[in-house]
């Protein structure tokens, strides 16, 4: 099962954001990932929040809500998705 069909499938996560550096190196592979995937997801689970920061300087992120307020982020800096 692809991550983006488990969402589909009801996880118990309530919000995705992706932070990042709009122009910086270390971002590259998430902006890339982000312009080709978010259509796909946000298709697959149309009420789940997902939410595109850019700030300069930011360190590539991917943030997971969950209920009750629970939060997990990873780093993703110079994420390759090969």
């Amino acid at each position: 099962m692809s991550w983006q069909s488990a969402l589909a499938k009801g996880l118990a996560v309530t919000e995705l954001r992706f932070i990042m550096c709009p122009s910086g190196a270390g971002s590259q592979g998430l902006r890339s990932f982000v312009k080709e995937a978010y259509s796909e997801v946000k298709v697959m689970n149309p009420s789940l929040p997902l939410l595109v920061r850019e700030s300069a300087g930011a360190k590539a992120t991917i943030l997971a809500r969950y209920p009750a307020g629970k939060e997990v982020s990873v780093q993703v800096e110079n994420f390759d998705k090969k």
